[in-house]
């Protein structure tokens, strides 16, 4: 219960101080640190003897002298038949392959070339009559009076009296469309009565020949 007591002291400096460290510049410190780096003594082994006998090796026994040795030593080289080499027979060299031409086909002799037609000349337009010139001088002068690029205005009223004959125009045209489309009736309706008076007149002429023949055979 010792830490109880410690808390009950009022004053810190009577309080239990743990002891300082050791100096580094101290001698026993460096004989500390040297005592621990110390390594242990290798202890000793005994001696044991190995009871194997030794063996010699003997190498002309084991290895066989190689064939030919002692001739290269000597210097003694036998030459072995040299082989028959037969002399070059002279080759004729190829003859040259003619390239094959193929047959052309001949073709007939071009005919001369002919002169082209010469091309009409034109006559120059003071060659045209001064009537002609009349005519086109009109419609040049008439081109050069024309204002080009100016606004046309109208009047209202005048717009409405255009307007107003437009529209007297096209019911003309329809009335008259219609009077056309009843004439091409009347002219159908004619020609249907028509042809039923010639088909008439016809049987009616067929009847009358027929009676004149059996008038005739009786006489």
């Amino acid at each position: 219960m010792k830490f109880l007591k410690r808390e009950k002291k009022s004053d810190f400096d009577e309080l239990d101080l743990p002891p300082a460290p050791p100096s580094l510049d101290t001698e026993e410190f460096g004989a500390d640190f040297d005592k621990g780096m110390e390594l242990p003594e290798i202890p000793d082994f005994p001696e044991e003897k190995i009871s194997a006998p030794e063996q010699k090796f003997d190498w002309e026994k084991e290895m066989p002298a190689e064939q030919g040795i002692e001739e290269l030593q000597q210097g003694n080289f036998a030459a072995g038949p040299m082989p028959h080499i037969s002399a070059p027979s002279a080759t004729v060299p190829p003859e040259p392959v003619q390239p094959i031409k193929p047959d052309m086909p001949s073709f007939p002799a071009m005919a001369p070339e002919q002169p082209a037609p010469e091309s009409p000349r034109f006559t120059p337009l003071d060659d045209y009559p001064k009537m002609e010139r009349r005519l086109f001088a009109q419609e040049k002068r008439a081109l050069k009076e024309r204002p080009a690029g100016k606004a046309i205005y109208v009047k209202v009223d005048k717009f409405k009296a255009a307007l107003g004959s437009i529209n007297v125009v096209r019911s003309d045209l329809r009335k008259s469309e219609d009077a056309l489309m009843k004439l091409e009736n009347i002219k159908n309706s004619k020609d249907r009565s028509f042809d039923r008076i010639r088909n008439s007149l016809d049987d009616l002429q067929k009847k009358l020949i027929f009676i004149d023949k059996t008038l005739f055979k009786e006489d």
